[in-house]
């Protein structure tokens, strides 16, 4: 190899042409590109102001000033409806209707069983007798590997009749439970259809036939969650449930929620965290002049109740959140569980707590920022 050996003039010609050939090509490539933009970093200011209105989002309801404690549907629901009777098969197509209404697919799981049925309305005298049950199902997204599963039972308990003529409408257990998810699913419709996740669904059930006729045993009792929990296990529909949520006598004042099951201590605490922020944020609504009553406490284990989530447990699964108060509200199996007694604060802020948990379930904030 060898070198050439530059004169001093041929060594500044050199150096100048090689300076104007970079300015040039700087030039052009800064004037032919945009700017490198960077993400700008929010100040903790910024942060708080934008989460508040993602809160809202994400919180906002469809509220009816006509129905019962603004809650649209309560009002189809909170009549009689005694699995078997003509009143039940009403709500049983009102609920039909409403899941379709949300462009989701609609099932009814129907099936026929001996059961106690009185042959006096003074409920004195007893038969065995076939009654048909139907569970109401609805698929947002059938077809996906995973599944979110919500429910609620949307049949009322037999009561003889009362020389007054009033009725047990069963408000708390279950028309309420009935009518929020139903309605949480209404305010997250738009941003759902939008996120479009093909990895994961939600199912809304609501059973038929959780309460006794007569007395309350293992036979007379959860008829509808028993015929699914058995057909969902033999369908190997189990393998796709994330979560099973069952909700129930939610509506009466100052309720306390605690986990049941160590698998699902996660979404309590959640709920605990969620809760906090929404009051922080103003975006829960307590009594004037009183101090807020927080719903969801630390794990306490409770233990021993029988509902609508027993028969998936006893067949092995257990990613079970049970979100029923304890102790049970006053008007619990009471002619006083009617809309007059509900707490309509309490049922819009745990709407609100279980809308926004579900939301951030499955990422929708994303959504709205997008």
């Amino acid at each position: 190899m060898r070198y050439r050996r530059f004169g001093a003039f041929d060594y500044i010609t050199m150096v100048t042409i090689l300076g104007i050939i970079i300015s040039v090509i700087f030039i052009t490539s800064s004037g032919s590109q945009e700017p490198v933009k960077r993400n700008k970093r929010l100040t903790p200011h910024e942060k708080r102001v934008k989460r508040s209105a993602d809160l809202l989002a994400l919180t906002s309801t469809v509220e009816s000033a006509k129905d019962v404690c603004q809650l649209p549907g309560l009002s189809d629901i909170l009549v009689p409806r005694v699995a078997g009777t003509e009143e039940n098969k009403k709500v049983r197509d009102y609920l039909v209707s409403r899941i379709k209404s949300l462009g989701w697919e609609a099932e009814l799981d129907t099936f026929t069983q001996k059961a106690l049925q009185p042959t006096l309305d003074t409920l004195a005298d007893w038969k065995m007798a076939d009654v048909t049950f139907s569970n109401v199902i609805g698929y947002s997204n059938r077809d996906a590997p995973k599944q979110v599963v919500i429910t609620a039972h949307f049949d009322s308990k037999l009561y003889a009749k009362r020389d007054d003529g009033k009725e047990f409408l069963a408000a708390v257990d279950s028309a309420v439970p009935v009518a929020m998810i139903l309605n949480i699913m209404d305010n997250l419709k738009e941003m759902l259809e939008r996120k479009e996740d093909l990895e994961r669904g939600i199912v809304v059930v609501f059973f038929d036939g959780e309460e006794a006729f007569r007395d309350w045993t293992s036979t007379d009792s959860v008829y509808g969650s028993r015929h699914l929990a058995n057909k969902w296990k033999d369908e190997d529909f189990y393998s796709k449930m994330e979560l099973f949520m069952l909700l129930d006598l939610i509506g009466g004042p100052s309720p306390t929620f605690s986990s049941s099951f160590k698998e699902t201590e996660w979404v309590f605490n959640q709920f605990i965290k969620i809760e906090k922020e929404l009051a922080d944020s103003g975006l829960m609504t307590y009594p004037e002049n009183s101090t807020p009553h927080f719903y969801f406490k630390k794990p306490t284990r409770v233990w021993g109740i029988e509902d609508d989530h027993k028969p998936f447990e006893n067949n092995g699964y257990r990613n079970i959140v049970h979100v029923i108060p304890v102790p049970f509200p006053p008007q619990w199996h009471d002619i006083t569980d009617d809309a007059e007694h509900l707490d309509c604060d309490v049922i819009h802020n745990l709407q609100k707590v279980i809308q926004l948990w579900l939301a951030e379930y499955f990422q929708l904030h994303k959504i709205i920022n997008m």
